[in-house]
């Protein structure tokens, strides 16, 4: 039962928002290359948290595509695989390396994706080693309200041996 009420608040999330359009504002412009995954240290990435007024909470986290961004992306822990917006695969003038084995599946519902190359990317400051991300059209409400622009979503976060969300210091800490 608890699962059903989750998923209809996250697919009310994804549906859309009624906030301003955020901006991300990010100090510096280097990177830090981590490979992997950081040192005992761990390292802060600035969060964006948004609340719309039925109390659903997004973070969105600044991502770099080659020296491009930043571009928000929302914080999924849920999601098995990270994605980007087509339209911003075809701003960045992206290659297609194929199709995504069967359909994405969301909460509420499955669509076909196709699979993305990415050399160079960053989380923040963070350098992320290359890797394929799927392609799907994020629903325009969600583009509008929020700026979202994809997902990053496990198969990166877990990654990193500790992953610490702070809400009220709007960091993320990858360790």
């Amino acid at each position: 039962m608890w699962l059903s009420t989750w998923q209809r608040g996250l697919a009310a999330l994804r549906r859309g928002w009624y906030v301003i359009l955020l901006s991300l504002a990010l100090a510096g412009c280097g990177r830090l290359s981590l490979g992997l995954g950081p040192g005992a240290g761990g390292h802060s990435v600035p969060l964006k948290v948004l609340q719309s007024p039925q109390g659903a909470t997004i973070a969105l986290v600044p991502v770099y595509i080659g020296d491009q961004g930043p571009f928000p992306f929302a914080l999924d822990t849920g999601a098995t695989q990270s994605t980007i917006d087509r339209e911003l695969v075809n701003t960045l003038q992206l290659s297609v390396v194929g199709n995504a084995p069967g359909d994405v599946q969301g909460v509420a519902c499955s669509t076909p994706a196709q699979l993305v190359k990415v050399d160079q990317w960053a989380i923040g400051d963070v350098t992320l080693p290359g890797t394929t991300l799927l392609t799907v059209d994020i629903p325009p409400e969600n583009k509008t309200n929020q700026g979202l622009q994809g997902l990053v979503g496990s198969d990166i976060l877990s990654r990193y041996g500790a992953v610490t969300v702070d809400y009220q210091q709007q960091t993320l800490v990858l360790r």
